[in-house]
């Protein structure tokens, strides 16, 4: 087993040998068989310089080596998809943006190859980047665009597909409790709410997601109206009174800034994950400004 100087001295001779086939390949006639196989031999050494950087964990030089074999796949017209996705996994580990950006040709490859599904896979990668990152709107661009890839299937998207969509709406009111935002989430409640009745699922949880949006937006009319869809919807639901949603929405027409706060972690404390930590905040605040007990930006601490 070679130490680490020995897969860098390794890689260094690797990449030498394949940027010097590689030229020496361009230079040769298109119809020359000869020449693909120059450039196949030289990528061959470029990906070994690659696993060798790799071996040295140094994974700048390592990406580099694996986006220099993307450019000699693409001279042999060879799929470059799987190449990209090793970049990625190399710059993942020191610049998340450049991942970002390898998976956003490795997702433009795969749609091309007609490889759909995996292209939606590596949007949702690049949505789960923006979202450590806290790039909440990036990231809910780019988890819309792998729900949309995977509606392009002949397949049809199972409910836990929704999960996207869902993660969508509240990455944006994340991001900000603008009204344009909570009515975009609005929407995609609505539509995933009419998905899992078609599937014969329980939509209670995202009922009560919009209930808590709909006093969000100081609309207690469409609150109570979603609780009356809900409960016509399931009539062994347990009653309004005893329901912690029920309690929320009551609070909120009594201006109980306390009860507001009780009712909402009541509800939501299980949730406590990123982005939905996030979510609670701006969505309590936002609640809690229409009693004029809050001024907007200002942050708040948890009750739990």
């Amino acid at each position: 087993m070679l130490n680490k100087d020995e897969n860098l001295a390794k890689a260094k001779s690797f990449i030498e040998m394949a940027e010097k086939g590689y030229k020496k390949g361009l230079s040769m006639s298109k119809k020359s068989f000869s020449r693909f196989d120059k450039i196949r031999e030289s990528n061959e050494l470029m990906k070994n310089a690659a696993n060798h950087f790799r071996l040295a964990k140094d994974w700048k030089n390592a990406a580099s080596a694996f986006l220099k074999s993307v450019e000699m796949e693409k001279a042999m017209n060879n799929s470059v998809s799987w190449t990209y996705r090793e970049a990625a996994t190399m710059q993942i580990k020191y610049d998340k943006l450049a991942a970002v950006k390898s998976l956003e040709l490795r997702a433009e490859a795969l749609c091309a190859e007609r490889q759909i599904i995996l292209a939606a896979e590596a949007k949702e990668q690049i949505g789960k980047i923006y979202e450590d990152e806290k790039e909440y709107l990036l990231a809910a661009k780019s988890y819309n665009e792998a729900y949309e890839l995977y509606e392009m299937t002949d397949l049809i998207v199972p409910v836990f597909r929704f999960d996207l969509l869902l993660t969508v709406a509240e990455l944006k009111v994340a991001a900000e409790a603008s009204k344009q935002n909570i009515t975009e989430a609005l929407r995609i409640y609505e539509n995933v709410i009419s998905q899992y009745e078609e599937a014969k699922q329980d939509p209670e949880q995202i009922y009560q997601r919009a209930i808590t949006l709909h006093l969000a937006n100081n609309d207690i009319d469409a609150a109570n109206d979603a609780i009356q869809k809900y409960v016509s919807l399931n009539m062994n639901w347990k009653s309004r009174e005893k329901s912690p949603i029920a309690f929320l929405v009551k609070a909120f027409q009594e201006k109980d800034t306390q009860k507001v706060s009780d009712g909402f972690w009541a509800l939501w404390k299980t949730q406590w994950k990123k982005p939905f930590e996030d979510w609670s905040t701006v969505v309590l605040n936002k609640i809690k400004a229409h009693l004029g007990k809050v001024t907007m930006g200002e942050a708040y601490v948890s009750e739990r």
